[in-house]
């Protein structure tokens, strides 16, 4: 998995991810799956090695991969996706290189993801998907900011 920056008007279905809302109760923050439009498959952490990876099995949480990652965030920007495993709360990281990966949450703007339309990569009206890889959203927006518990 890598970052760059985004391709216009969406032309980059690799930059694509949709967000499956899988829980929300309006207290928590919401729970996604994020599927890549290009390939179906959805972004994982592998919970041995702590490494970011898509697999086919979208609804599959197990021991081998979580699937699942809370949506903190206000509105549409600054969204950050991280799930807890053993004590650490694991956030989508990246850096300046394009590398992505899997880190303990450490509120750095590398761990957050704005939403953006289909329509380019300037400023955009609602709905937003995480950049960088942009995508087009079909869930509702994320829960209101929270830091991971």
């Amino acid at each position: 998995m890598y970052t760059l920056p985004c391709a216009p008007n969406g032309t980059n279905a690799h930059q694509m991810w949709e967000p499956l809302l899988q829980y929300r109760d309006g207290v928590n923050p919401d729970i996604v799956v994020l599927r890549n439009d290009a390939t179906g498959r959805c972004l994982a952490r592998i919970n041995s090695t702590g490494e970011l990876r898509t697999i086919v099995e979208c609804d599959d949480n197990d021991g081998y991969a979580t699937v699942e990652w809370y949506a903190q965030g206000a509105s549409w920007r600054r969204v950050v996706f991280s799930h807890w495993y053993g004590n650490t709360s694991y956030a989508v990281d990246s850096n300046f290189t394009g590398g992505a990966y899997a880190q303990a949450w450490n509120g750095g703007l590398h761990q957050q993801w704005n939403f953006k339309s289909r329509s380019g990569c300037g400023a955009t009206p609602a709905p937003r998907r995480p950049s960088p890889g942009t995508a087009r959203a079909r869930s509702p927006p994320v829960s209101a900011p929270q830091a991971p518990r």
